[in-house]
């Protein structure tokens, strides 16, 4: 009876530790997500504001616009702070490291899996 007891107890405390590494790297799998995502929509961005600085520029070297002068080193000053931003802060390489670290709690999932198995 006592077997069965201490059985039963170490079947709960793997249970637990397999919904906690679930839980661990589903977290990893969409913080993963989130900062591609980021990453994309800064490249988006950083993209977006270069066509404006280009056409700001060129309006205003051939249309002799003072505003669009202004204009354009505004959104000249927007993209080199995001360009910076972006190139002190690698959202791809934090990304990854997140992806990796999922791949690894992946296959200790799998092998607490096995383990609840093999108890049963």
């Amino acid at each position: 009876m006592e077997t069965n007891s201490q059985r039963n107890i170490l079947e709960e405390q793997i249970r637990e530790c397999f919904g906690r590494t679930v839980w661990t790297h589903k977290t990893h799998e969409k913080c993963a997500d989130i900062l591609s995502f980021r990453q994309n929509f800064l490249k988006i961005t950083q993209i977006f504001i270069s066509g404006l600085v280009t056409t700001g520029i060129l309006a205003s070297v051939f249309g002799d616009s003072f505003g669009l002068a202004i204009v354009a080193a505004i959104f000249s000053f927007l993209l080199t702070l995001l360009n910076t931003f972006v190139k002190n802060y690698d959202l791809g390489a934090l990304a990854q490291k997140h992806s990796d670290a999922a791949i690894q709690i992946w296959n200790i999932r799998e092998n607490y899996l096995s383990l609840l198995t093999d108890i049963q």
